[in-house]
């Protein structure tokens, strides 16, 4: 494996072809290198030249063209990694927008030199081959290492086992873990995504595959004579690139994880994620934690093969017997402290009407213009901050571009207000912008998920869209979808307009079962019809189908009152009372819960800030603000007029009668 240039450490498309395992030549002086095969037309011979450079400093990093004569195929990195199947066309990535700039990946591991000093540690081959049960040969073969001095986070500096990550014989990732009598921790060289363990068994021979849990269980059943093996980086892995060599080689898929909690649900997760058409699941015998332990107790190749024959299907989601679905129950209360929902908002007064579960669609109706894609893209973002769980939001009718600068404003407060072009306050404004996207960047590269983008060109039919979603599920594992809109993706892709409502009744059913089968919250953003002037919304306003409602596990309608809106009668007669305005709406969004299937809804009121992208709880003084008027009594007067005092016995009347007028 050819060590990276310290000048060319910084460059993405560099490592990008490090990560795939290519041979690759040149020291980039010339501002390129040479990969040995192209590809596209895989000749080889090193015709695939790549420019290579800091991205921070160049454009031009990525830029490529093959000299092969048949090919003289030309374009960057981000259409390279759409042809590799490790990017979607059309959706952006925060984090990679945010990058870290000009930090360099740390340096991958010697591992010629690690496995040397491996071999000649007696101590640490006598833990893995003695207590491990790993064989020799296989130590051998996957080139496993030992480093004398690695930091780690809680067991701090220790002796480290080398578990190198090779494709091809490169090394394109690896992982260190501490050695007895430290306490077990694991460790990555930062700067580099994690594939799957032993991938270079996903090839056109493969006709089945043993999918399990890390580095250790694949390295277990390979000592063992069980070969057609690849390990995940952990229970709950994110981006998951290899799902188009999966999708290519299709082999028989057996899925065997930990026994515990995070290995169940991280096994149907991957099903999901997979296919849960074509993924069997291994069950451990009881009291069994991994498969390694299975070996090391005694198991042996032939108990292994007769787990192997018992596997079955992956539970459909949702379609389970009643003794497993109790089992699932017990499984999920074990986790939980109390019985609040899972997932909550950042505002308390809504989360005392609704919560989020696991594959729960939330619908979210209003009026045009009112905020729903602002209201939605606030509950997304907070998601992903709070939760850690990488979101995509859908737009059909904004840019990438624009829904970035909203997101901006949202994450960062800028004020993203009208000025008139070629004044100083417009320049101003510009600045501003600028220096709040680098405020936002550093925002998104201290979050632990990432969101989204994706405007989709030329939707022809529904199915593009529900494609585009599942395989940002599979390959960038998100957990949060938000669509907006349902109204125009089936006027967009409408046939007949006879048929408009059950055209929209058929997306509507097909994104909800999206959301179960893959167990992903989504967030659908649905237009109203017309209503009468002066009228406010309900959930019973939705446009185009009353099946919606039914396809939803809860829906909020938003209403905001209009600034300023007269009759034209009223207007053109009025001599006084018009007042310029700069705002449509009212900034006060009340919120409605009027559907939920697990809660008994209600009403909040919440405040929206349009020019940050904002929705925000209502400070105190807001709240006073719109507390109705009352008399020194604490009684409410009605319409905010004056209101009669009604006395009580400990309340002395304002004006004492005479005897004379008591009389009368």
């Amino acid at each position: 494996m050819r060590a990276i240039p310290e000048q060319l450490r910084t460059s993405a498309a560099l490592k990008y072809i490090v990560s795939k395992g290519w041979n690759w030549q040149g020291d980039g002086s010339g501002g390129q290198i040479q990969v040995e095969e192209c590809p596209f037309c895989h000749h080889k011979e090193f015709k695939f030249y790549v420019a290579v450079s800091n991205p921070a400093e160049s454009s031009r990093d990525g830029l490529f063209f093959c000299h092969a004569g048949n090919c003289q195929k030309t374009g960057n990195l981000r259409t390279l990694m759409e042809a590799q199947g490790d990017r979607i066309a059309g959706v952006d990535s925060r984090r990679e927008w945010a990058g870290n700039g000009t930090s360099k990946p740390d340096t991958l591991p010697d591992v010629e030199a690690c496995h040397a000093a491996l071999l000649g540690d007696a101590e640490a081959l006598d833990y893995l081959t003695n207590v491990r049960g790993f064989s020799k040969d296989i130590i051998e073969r996957q080139k496993l290492g030992l480093k004398e001095k690695v930091w780690f986070r809680e067991a701090g500096e220790s002796k480290a086992l080398v578990i190198p990550y090779l494709v091809g014989g490169n090394i394109v990732y690896a992982k260190y873990r501490t050695l007895p009598p430290k306490p077990k921790d694991f460790v990555s060289p930062s700067g580099w995504e994690a594939g799957l363990y032993n991938s270079d068994v996903l090839n056109d021979d493969c006709k089945e595959v043993i999918m399990v849990e890390g580095e250790a269980d694949c390295i277990s059943l390979l000592s063992h004579g069980v070969l057609n093996v690849v390990g995940v980086p952990g229970a709950g892995v994110h981006k998951a690139a290899w799902i188009e060599a999966l999708d290519r080689v299709d082999p028989k898929i057996y899925i065997l994880f930990d026994s515990d909690q995070a290995g169940i649900r991280g096994s149907q997760e991957l099903a999901s994620r997979i296919g849960i058409e074509k993924c069997f699941k291994i069950v451990l015998p009881t009291g069994t934690k991994d498969i390694n332990a299975f070996f090391c107790t005694g198991g042996t190749l032939e108990g292994f093969e007769k787990l192997k024959e018992k596997a079955r299907l992956f539970d459909v989601t949702n379609v389970t017997s009643s003794v497993d679905a109790l089992t699932q129950l017990e499984n999920e209360l074990s986790g939980k402290i109390d019985l609040a929902p899972k997932y909550v908002f950042q505002w308390p007064e809504l989360n005392r009407l609704i919560g989020l579960e696991d594959g729960d669609v939330l619908d979210i109706v209003a009026c045009e213009k009112t905020g729903k894609t602002t209201f939605g893209m606030n509950v997304l973002d907070h998601m992903v901050s709070n939760y850690s769980e990488d979101g995509l939001l859908v737009c059909l009718e904004m840019t990438q571009a624009r829904l970035a600068r909203k997101w901006v404003s949202l994450v960062t407060g800028f004020e993203d207000t009208l000025t008139e072009p070629g004044t100083e306050a417009s320049k101003k404004k510009l600045e501003e912008l600028k220096e709040a996207c680098v405020t936002a960047r550093a925002i998104q590269q201290n979050r632990g998920a990432d969101l989204f983008f994706a405007y989709p060109t030329l939707v022809k039919e529904p199915e593009d869209i529900y494609k585009l979603i599942r395989d940002c599920i599979r390959r960038y594992g998100v957990k949060w979808v938000m669509i907006d809109n349902l109204q125009l993706l089936c006027d967009n892709t409408l046939k007949n307009q006879a048929h408009r409502t059950v055209h929209l009744s058929q997306i509507s059913k097909s994104l909800a079962k999206i959301a179960k089968d893959y167990r992903v919250k989504m967030l659908r953003i649905l237009q109203p019809k017309r209503l009468l002037p002066g009228a406010t919304i309900s959930t019973n306003d939705v446009d185009g189908s009353s099946q919606i409602s039914k396809d939803c596990d809860g829906m909020v309608s938003l209403w905001r009152a209009t600034v300023g809106e007269q009759k034209k009668s009223e207007w053109e007669t009025s001599q006084q009372g018009f007042e310029e305005s700069y705002e449509s709406f009212e900034p006060i969004m009340r919120v409605v819960v009027g559907l939920s299937r697990y809660s008994a809804g209600g009403t909040t009121k919440l405040f929206y800030d349009g020019a940050r992208s904002q929705v925000r709880s209502l400070d105190n003084a807001q709240k006073k603000a719109m507390e109705p008027p009352k008399n020194f009594n604490g009684i409410i007067l009605e319409g905010g007029g004056q209101m009669p005092v009604i006395p009580t016995e400990n309340t002395v009347p304002a004006v004492i009668p005479t005897e004379s007028e008591i009389k009368i």
